[in-house]
């Protein structure tokens, strides 16, 4: 998930702000079943505990009356037997396909199983917590070992802090975005700019592991990063102020980056390579976004509705995100069918980013606050079960600032 597309959390407010343009956006991505306490039971409905089972209903049993006396043979008269106690069958909660997100109401789950960020501190995957120094603008965070990885501003530009506890912080300067891999890779940009911090044209990608350092000289284009798949590093250049972005895979070490001609204005890229998201625009200016598998350049299904912004680990379902107020969050998140573009589930609600966790559930940000923690409104990560809709607490609810790891 591209830092510095996305948006930034202030040194002042601490808050995260998601910010999506038509032409610069891009995003990139354990355990078993959650037991939610708080699961919604309607085709549309607010997340709530789970129904308990209904308490049977007494019933009276009605006793057999005896045949009167007859100067004929007796004839013993059937005898109704007792009526079996009914009861009322328990509800079986239904999975709806839409639902409300009330964070107030979730209860507390597990923490983030992806890097992220309370206060000026990353905390998760697979490290010990680490401190950011400085006061300085946060852009995006992410793990490389045991270290914690740090874009943030410098002046009029960014920079990337790489911090280890006991050694020495690396300062690498103009990175202006940042996306890590399953595989331990962190890829990032450093873009030249002018004196007053705008970028310029020309860029240096990297690819970093803990093995060592590789990279690759972009002359004389605007290059942003796409995603990380099977030790290839995908990004997108422009040359020119207007035509589609071309989409590029760079294995680190080569000399050049080759392009992927199948994929037009590629935003995002599947973590194992085989499927891509384009953006486009409409006649009427309007933000459309294409599904296309990378191999065959086949268009799976398209939406002027959603904006793509990342996939699961499988690829199997697409994360989007709709519903964009006046420059606030996301009204609406949704997972759909990598394949088809089927609606599995939405999510309403004020949502920052939204990032897969695993294959089955989904980081949503949501809120903000100040980083030193005083006077500001709520903010959390919460996740959520694609397969039922539940929603629970990654982190509290607090007025001290979080951001999810890219």
């Amino acid at each position: 998930m591209p830092a510095g597309e996305w948006g930034h959390m202030t040194g002042n407010n601490g808050r995260l702000v998601a910010l999506v343009a038509a032409v610069a956006v891009a995003a990139v991505a354990v355990g078993g079943a959650l037991a939610y306490r708080q699961e919604p039971e309607a085709e549309s409905a607010t997340a709530e505990p789970l129904p308990g089972p209904s308490t049977p209903a007494p019933q009276t049993p009605r006793a057999s009356t005896p045949a009167p006396p007859s100067a004929t043979p007796s004839v013993k008269a059937p005898v109704t037997p007792p009526a079996t106690p009914r009861t009322t069958p328990s509800r079986s909660p239904v999975n709806p396909v839409r639902v409300t997100v009330d964070p107030a109401k979730l209860v507390q789950g597990r923490a983030p199983q992806r890097p992220h960020l309370v206060g000026r501190e990353v905390r998760g995957g697979g490290g010990g917590a680490v401190r950011i120094p400085g006061t300085e603008s946060i852009m995006a965070i992410a793990r490389l070992g045991n270290d914690a990885m740090a874009v943030v501003t410098k002046g009029k530009g960014t920079e990337l802090l790489r911090i280890h506890p006991a050694k020495p912080t690396r300062h690498t300067p103009d990175v202006s975005s940042m996306i890590s891999g399953e595989d331990g890779t962190v890829a990032y940009v450093a873009v030249r700019t002018g004196p007053n911090g705008e970028p310029l044209l020309g860029a240096v990608l990297y690819a970093e592991t803990s093995g060592g350092i590789e990279k690759l000289a972009v002359p004389n284009a605007e290059v942003h990063l796409a995603g990380l798949a099977n030790g290839r590093v995908y990004y997108r250049v422009h040359t020119e102020m207007t035509g589609p972005w071309k989409l590029y895979e760079w294995v680190p070490g080569a000399a050049a980056g080759k392009q992927v001609s199948t994929v037009p204005s590629a935003s995002v890229v599947s973590g194992d390579g085989e499927i891509a998201a384009s953006i486009t625009s409409t006649d009427t200016a309007r933000t459309c976004s294409t599904v296309t598998a990378v191999g065959t350049g086949k268009r799976l299904w398209k939406t002027c509705e959603d904006l793509v912004t990342g996939f699961t680990p499988d690829a199997a379902t697409t994360l989007t995100v709709a519903a964009y107020g006046a420059n606030g969050p996301a009204g609406l998140v949704r997972a759909l069918e990598t394949k088809s573009g089927k609606l599995i589930r939405e999510w309403s609600g004020s949502f920052g980013l939204a990032v897969a966790e695993d294959d089955q559930h989904v980081l949503l940000h949501t809120g903000g606050g100040p980083i030193d923690g005083a006077n500001g409104p709520t903010s959390a990560i919460l996740r959520c079960d694609v397969t039922t809709g539940g929603c629970e607490l990654a982190t509290g609810l607090s007025s001290t600032a979080v951001a999810i790891g890219v």
